[in-house]
């Protein structure tokens, strides 16, 4: 299992698309290849839209970039 490095780039915004924020969440993902990576980083960014459209009137959308293989450890 190998450690990649996966940025979650996401905006949110309100009903009215006057108040977008725009964000990136570096996070590291233990994985056997990078598209199990990626699958996982979704997971990822699926849980905090999740949380985020629980919110009256805020929406959370989101991407992933930038995976690349660590020389980190797993822990």
């Amino acid at each position: 299992m190998k450690m990649y490095s996966v940025t979650i780039d996401a905006i949110t915004m309100d009903s009215t698309c006057d108040n977008i924020i725009k964000t990136e969440t570096q996070v590291y993902v233990p994985a056997n290849s990078r598209g199990e990576a990626i699958s996982a980083a979704c997971d990822m960014g699926q849980a905090m839209a999740r949380s985020t459209n629980h919110i009256s009137g805020i929406a959370l959308y989101y991407r992933i970039i930038n995976v690349k293989e660590t020389e980190q450890g797993i822990a």
